[in-house]
């Protein structure tokens, strides 16, 4: 496993009497290097390893077509979140 992913925020919240983790998984990359799929199949690795409900990956960049696609396949278990959007997130 990639020593890349290291869990910068771990949060827990509770839901309906049931607690929740999500990890939360951030790249400072510069706007022309994009997050390739792997950082995704490595956090979606240590959500299955560790027992954790969701992972989120916000990036100062962008994800490529491929990372796109495998988050699609994983059933909402990790979320993407790209410069665009955390933009929106910030100005909320």
């Amino acid at each position: 496993m990639n020593r890349n992913i290291h869990k910068d925020i771990v949060a827990d919240f509770e839901m309906g009497g049931v607690l929740y983790t999500t990890y939360f998984e951030c790249k400072r990359y510069n706007p022309r290097r994009p997050v390739g799929v792997n950082v995704v199949r490595e956090l979606f690795s240590v959500l299955q390893k560790e027992c954790v409900d969701k992972g989120v990956i916000v990036t100062t960049s962008y994800f490529t077509r491929d990372a796109k696609e495998e988050v699609k396949q994983l059933n909402g278990r990790i979320k993407l979140i790209d410069y665009d959007e955390l933009l929106q997130l910030i100005r909320q």
